[in-house]
């Protein structure tokens, strides 16, 4: 991370000189307040404190199975939500949906139990009600659309007319789950299932999805979309491998409930790729049980807030912990912050560069933070904002430094400072041409508000407002860009996105012109005359209109990307403490950046210093960094949040072990450092995180040698043990039992290639044409600079990239990747495909070299398809 003020600096600020009111400005008292009060309303998101569960996975935040219980606000009022967000590729987690019952009367496909009845009976971590029903006779149901349990149909899938079957969730063999339009028959290979209501009978319209492919289709969903109910719904992420739980309590003065689209809204926002509605209303229900065995539940709107008997229920199972301690399953990130070497002006260094990865990956280092974008210059080559001297003396040294960082085993992430566009003494062109980009100018010269010199981190920083149109156009254009240009690229990341240092004063200090011009568009009064005392209603409304631009402006940064691929791995950085005062006046949410679902990564700053080396002064800085840990688990519940920790020796601070263990002591074992030559420079350091990372640090589950990478290698060792008789007990050989089974069998051998998989090409469980130009951008025919690092695209470990390795992708392969011609992988071949090939090209013949015979057969094949498809349109 770039230099930050942490602690014991102060910013002084006058009052601002009033600006001339306009005629809005000039608002009756009462009419300004209720414009406020009804701003507020619609602004503020209030998010509880999460309630934790199955704590036991040492997973950033993300345990297999986490509860939030959350209170929303919506235009009708607040809502009081029960939310379940479940890791399926945990081994230890379980879907149980209820099972048919024995010698069912006509027309029966289960007996009426309420959800807390049949959670406690089935020992569920979580249950919920599912299918609509019909109430039969003597306490019996009819389940309305296909519900399965333990592989057997308990009743089957509906389908009228024409259209398409009902809405349904299933859970495969291989426990991922699916969402879609399920039809009679189509069961094979469904352990369990549970249906929402699409078409029937009696239907005047058919029923959609509840979120469809990322996109909200609330409105056309059933039952009764428009009105406000109780609501029951279910979703998945994209890969299948996340599954949502969503009940909304309604019908009470405590909580209204919900549209169908504003449960859609909701669960977009947190990631939900597909999505039904489930039975609502006073069925309604949810049941959790904490780690501490108390009961969470939702609160039901039929008479007395009793649970209803409902006919089919879905519930989580979690089956304990491995032998020997937990093991985590997502990929740890263990990173840092590096400035490309050779101070801006110069010729980059490459070989400096290489040597830099190389020591970094010897210590145990996976996630380089390379800064693409910083003061105001690019790394790479999009030409969106001015180049640094050596990108144009090296050629892209961004693509440059990706395929070095392949080499050593390394995912580099672009980083991105969003919140100031430039440094020096003189403005760049592009704000010398946009002046009313800029904030706040940090230069020492007296500010023209208030007389007192501006300060920062670093003098001639240029800050500008993210809420600016023009701002967020060139940073979404930016992104966009390098979303496309990079495949290679692991992630992007966006940091400093947030306004300069605070000043000591209560007044804001933010009153550029369109800040100013936009405020009083919305709110009819000039912030700068209205809002600049603090405590009043005025200045509190202002800073929460600033703190959701920014927040939005990180949103927008979020879409741009995904619109190109959504496997591009997306983070921001922000202060952990962000509710001090003193970041609060940064503009920094971070409480609604994770409710948005604006990164897939969250970066919390715990920077501390220590005023000496005494057990009682080392005591008070491990307190100090888990007091950061423990606030950004309050505002991030569920989410990838990593501790960003400093290892600079300006200031004394704890050392690299102490860190480290502070935040193992709350469960966070996910980390980057600022910065990566401080590091190199300081052996002693290297040695401490290579030691913590080899000896201390949770074990990845299915790493089998414990090289701290899930590759080929521990595939060989599976195969070498097991060779088709299961091991009863599994002995000495406990981590090969992948699922806690008390056996080493092929079911084993499934879960070692679903976290393979998930390890190799990401967690969204897309592997497209994307990750297909990666490889063949990385093709070597030799091993890195140190033989026992893969490169990252050595699928196979023969210390070679090479077409058996993207054979290896192509046979785990998401999407169609049979039309060579297809180079964007978009399903179509056109002109697209063309600009693709010429840009980053392809093998398109398969020969395991990237040449010009490549783009030789490829106009050959495209011009073949031309014709062909131009005579199939003739007339």
């Amino acid at each position: 991370m770039p230099q930050r003020s942490r602690r014991g600096v102060s910013f002084v600020q006058s009052p601002a000189t009033p600006a001339p009111l306009s005629v809005a400005g000039r608002l009756s008292g009462a009419l300004r307040l209720a414009r406020v009060i009804f701003a507020l309303a619609i602004l503020t998101w209030l998010v509880s404190a999460p309630l934790p569960l199955a704590r036991a996975q040492v997973n950033g935040f993300a345990q297999p199975v986490v509860v939030e219980q959350l209170t929303v606000s919506t235009t009708g009022g607040n809502c009081r939500v029960f939310l379940t967000t479940v890791d399926l590729l945990d081994p230890r987690v379980s879907i149980k949906t209820t099972g048919a019952i024995a010698n069912p009367p006509a027309g029966a496909d289960s007996t009426l139990i309420t959800v807390p009845a049949w959670r406690t009976a089935n020992n569920a971590r979580v249950a919920i009600n599912a299918n609509f029903f019909s109430t039969l006779t003597g306490g019996n149901a009819d389940i309305l659309g296909l519900s399965v349990s333990n592989g057997t149909v308990v009743s089957p899938a509906r389908l009228f007319g024409t259209g398409n079957p009902d809405p349904a969730i299933v859970f495969g063999d291989d426990r991922l789950a699916k969402v879609d339009y399920i039809a009679p028959g189509a069961t094979a290979g469904v352990h369990n299932a549970v249906a929402g209501i699409g078409p029937s009978a009696t239907d005047a319209v058919l029923g959609t999805l509840l979120v469809t492919d990322g996109q909200n289709t609330g409105a056309t969903a059933r039952v009764d979309p428009l009105n406000r109910n109780p609501r029951t719904a279910i979703g998945v992420s994209r890969d299948g491998t996340r599954l949502f739980h969503f009940v909304v309590d309604g019908r009470q003065a405590s909580s209204v409930g919900m549209t169908l689209p504003e449960v859609a809204d909701f669960l977009i926002k947190r990631g939900v790729w597909r999505a039904i509605n489930l039975d609502g209303g006073g069925s309604s229900s949810f049941v959790a049980r904490l780690d501490n065995n108390s009961t969470l539940q939702n609160i039901p709107s039929d008479t007395g807030n009793a649970f209803r008997g409902v006919a089919n229920h879905l519930g989580i199972m979690v089956n304990g912990t491995f032998a020997g301690g937990t093991e985590r399953v997502r990929r740890p990130i263990r990173g840092v912050w590096l400035r490309p070497p050779g101070a801006p002006g110069q010729t980059g260094d490459l070989a400096l560069l290489d040597s830099k990865m190389a020591t970094l990956a010897a210590n145990g280092i996976r996630d380089l933070f390379l800064e693409a974008l910083f003061w105001g210059k690019e790394t790479g080559q999009t030409g969106l904002f001015p180049g640094h001297a050596f990108t144009n003396n090296t050629g892209d040294y961004l693509a440059q430094a990706i395929q070095l960082a392949n080499k050593n085993g390394i995912r580099l992430h672009a980083w991105c400072e969003t919140g100031y566009l430039d440094f020096g003494t003189n403005p760049s062109a592009l704000l010398t041409a946009n002046p009313g980009w800029v904030v706040k100018n940090i230069d020492q010269t007296p500010d023209p508000q208030t007389g007192v010199p501006v300060t920062g981190d670093i003098d001639f920083q240029r800050f500008v407002n993210l809420g600016n149109p023009g701002v967020r156009t060139q940073l979404n254009s930016y992104f966009t860009a390098m979303a496309n240009k990079y495949v290679s690229l692991e992630g992007i990341q966006a940091d400093y996105h947030f306004f300069p240092l605070a000043p000591s004063s209560a007044a804001p200090w933010s009153y550029d012109d369109w800040a100013r011009g936009a405020y009083q568009a919305q709110f009819g009064v000039d912030p700068q005359s209205f809002a600049n005392t603090a405590g009043t209603t005025f200045h509190t409304n202002w800073l929460a209109w600033n703190r959701n631009n920014v927040t939005q402006a990180l949103v927008q940064i979020g879409d741009a990307t995904r619109a190109v691929s959504p496997s591009i791995s997306l983070s921001s950085v922000a202060f952990a403490d962000w509710s001090s005062a003193f970041h609060r006046s940064k503009m920094i949410d971070l409480p609604s950046w994770g409710t948005t679902n604006a990164s897939d990564m969250y970066f919390f700053m715990a920077y501390f210093t220590i005023s000496g080396t005494s057990v009682t002064q080392i005591n008070a800085g491990i307190a100090a960094i888990q007091a950061d840990v423990d606030r950004a688990k309050t505002a991030l519940p569920g989410k990838r949040a990593i501790a960003g920790l400093a290892n600079l020796t300006d200031i004394l601070r704890l050392n690299v072990t102490q860190q480290l263990n502070a935040i193992k002591g709350r469960g966070v074992e996910d980390f980057a450092w600022f910065e990566a030559n401080t590091m190199i420079a300081n052996p002693s350091m290297l040695t401490m995180l290579n030691t913590w990372v080899s000896s201390t640090a949770t074990k990845q589950l299915g790493d089998l040698n414990n090289d701290g990478y899930l590759d080929q290698r521990d595939i060989t060792l599976f195969d070498a043990l097991f060779t088709g008789t299961p091991i009863t007990p599994p002995g000495v050989n406990t981590r090969y039992d992948l699922n806690a089974d008390n056996t080493i069998n092929a079911v084993d051998r499934v879960e070692l290639l679903r976290l393979f998989k998930r390890s190799v090409f990401g967690e969204d469980g897309a592997v497209d044409s994307r990750d297909l130009r990666a490889l063949n951008l990385a093709r070597t025919n030799g091993n890195g600079t140190i033989p026992a690092i893969l490169n990252r695209w050595d699928l196979n470990a023969d210390g070679k990239v090479n077409d058996l390795d993207a054979q290896i992708l192509r046979d785990n392969a998401t999407t169609d990747l049979s039309l060579l011609t297809d180079i964007n992988n978009d399903g179509v071949r056109n002109i697209d495909d063309v600009y693709a090939q010429f840009a980053i090209p392809a093998d398109v013949n398969r020969d395991g070299v990237i040449d010009s015979q490549d783009q030789i057969e490829f106009i050959a094949s495209f011009r073949q398809f031309e014709a062909t498809a131009s005579r199939g349109v003739q007339r």
